[in-house]
């Protein structure tokens, strides 16, 4: 089934002090490098969900809104971004979407492959390591309806949206779990990457 990769890079990035999707990492910014995870796990486009478009980011790489008409910027959250990814979706014709946040760079395309595959008997699939990662999914085209219902009814947490959904946990492992909210995060595991098997 054609499936879409999202980046999401909406977040105000309080505690990082600057937009960490631009931040650098490994030679290429945060956005670009999880733009090239998704890639490798064949997705058929990639797009970046929420902020504002950038000028230094390659054209093929298209911006989606992550906001609807009449949406307060308060009610922007993570979310509506996945809700977006999903509309843009469908509107590719993609069965599937695989959303990764701009902020956790260890994830492997390998990973996001078993997330994918997940899709195929439920609807969600998320990352999971001591805990669910809602910032690390895959999920079914068709839930968007269900979805935007959920956000429409007051709901922005994303653990609370899929409750009436099925979900998969794909198991990741401490590294790929790692999310990056600060600088010196964001330089300690930049060695580590280059050693990923």
């Amino acid at each position: 089934m054609p499936a879409l990769g999202a980046v999401l890079v909406g977040g105000t990035s309080s505690r990082f002090g600057s937009d960490k999707s631009r931040a650098e990492f490994n030679g290429r910014s945060l956005l670009m490098h999880q733009a090239e995870t998704l890639v490798g796990a064949g997705v058929q486009e990639v797009v970046y969900v929420g902020g504002e478009p950038r000028s230094e980011v390659p054209a093929a790489l298209r911006h989606v809104p992550d906001h609807r008409e009449g949406t307060a910027a308060r009610d922007r959250s993570m979310l509506l971004g996945i809700i977006s990814a999903l509309a843009e979706a469908g509107r590719l014709g993609c069965d599937k979407a695989c959303v990764l946040a701009c902020d956790v760079p260890l994830v492997r395309s390998g990973t996001l492959l078993r997330l994918l595959d997940a899709c195929s008997t439920s609807d969600i699939a998320v990352g999971s390591c001591d805990g669910d990662h809602w910032s690390i999914l895959a999920l079914r085209t068709d839930s968007f309806e269900r979805l935007l219902a959920r956000f429409t009814s007051g709901v922005r947490a994303v653990y609370e949206a899929v409750e009436e959904l099925r979900v998969a946990r794909i198991q990741l492992d401490g590294l790929e779990a790692t999310n990056v909210n600060d600088v010196e995060t964001l330089r300690s595991i930049s060695p580590r990457f280059d050693t990923r098997k």
